[in-house]
């Protein structure tokens, strides 16, 4: 059975009918998990090898794993530090701060494969204004040189963990003030003034990026659509960034998002070119979206979540070795 482009929530700490029924739909492709699916490192490795024997080719297991207050499994896992401070080390030791930033994404994505994940939505690329509390402390730094080195060493420890990073919000979400889990937000700068923005998006191929997820912000200098819904964003980045990796829309269940029925929005998503849409949270909706969209005319995307499936390069002893090395570097210097 081929995957399909809809990558959604599953209820709880194990699967449910429901779940196992949603999960076996020729529309899905993968699972996003939340703070919710977790208790406890057996229950998640249990959760996520029933998701892996559902289907063949198997799902794609995500998260949201950053560090700092966006981190969904956490007892058992190591406490890591927002983005943030290690931008704020950066200004006084920008050599050590990179070190110290490939040493946490390859440790987070470390801890991530012994249990089963394969996918962690990061880094955040957005640049740390500090209007968005959204975005807040989740980013790296206000400059965006600074941003860059930093996010290249983030994901040059995801890599060396076999992990393959997802940039997000593009084209950037720092600058504005809204929420777009429960707001509309509009971002009415012109391209003049959104040239920092994008340089962290634009070195993709320096920071190593497969995967993209583009925001639900209204950008009015390039269109009155959401970015994960304009045509001419997703252009922007196949033609002006040259980005041939994944597309990935951030969760349709978002206020933002909301521009029709639940069908309709998956549809126009689907029609601009993205890959990957998140369907986190809204069950009856997803339940919607399946039974009222006809599954037989989406392309495949098996291939595009082949493109985002972890290198396994370490036996599960190294794995373990290696996660006590990093622990002890991060505890002396964090």
């Amino acid at each position: 059975m081929s995957l399909g482009p809809l990558i959604i929530g599953v209820e709880g700490l194990a699967l449910s009918r429901r779940d196992r029924w949603r999960l076996q739909h020729p529309l899905v492709g993968g699972v996003i998990l939340f703070s919710r699916n977790y208790q406890s490192i057996d229950q998640l490795k249990k959760l996520t090898e029933h998701i892996h024997t559902l289907r063949d080719p198997s799902l794609i297991i995500m998260v949201d794993q950053e560090g700092g207050r966006v981190q969904r499994f956490r007892d058992g896992f190591v406490s890591y530090p927002p983005l943030r401070q290690l931008g704020q080390y950066f200004d006084r030791l920008p050599f050590q701060a990179q070190r110290i930033s490939a040493w946490m994404g390859e440790l987070l994505c470390l801890e991530l494969c012994c249990c089963g994940i394969d996918v962690n939505l990061a880094p955040v690329l957005d640049l740390d204004y500090q209007h968005n509390q959204v975005i807040g402390n989740r980013a790296f730094h206000a400059n965006p040189d600074a941003l860059v080195r930093l996010a290249q060493a983030f994901c040059q420890g995801m890599h060396a963990a076999g992990f393959k990073p997802v940039g997000k919000h593009c084209p950037g979400h720092g600058y504005v003030a809204g929420d777009t889990h429960t707001d509309r937000v509009v971002d009415g700068r012109c391209p003049e003034d959104m040239q920092q923005d994008w340089i962290p998006f634009m070195a993709h191929d320096v920071i190593g990026l497969s995967g993209l997820m583009l925001s639900h912000i209204i950008y009015h200098c390039i269109d009155e659509q959401p970015a994960g819904f304009s045509y001419s964003w997703v252009e922007w980045c196949r033609q002006i960034l040259q980005f041939r990796g994944v597309l990935i829309s951030d969760d349709l269940g978002m206020a933002a998002a909301q521009t029709g029925k639940p069908e309709g929005v998956v549809q126009r998503a689907l029609n601009v070119g993205l890959d990957l849409l998140l369907m986190g949270n809204e069950f009856a909706v997803i339940d919607q979206v399946l039974k009222t969209l006809p599954d037989l005319c989406y392309a495949d995307k098996t291939v595009s979540i082949a493109r985002l499936r972890p290198d396994r390069i370490y036996p599960q002893q190294r794995i373990v070795a290696r996660m006590k090395q990093l622990q002890a570097q991060q505890q002396r210097y964090l």
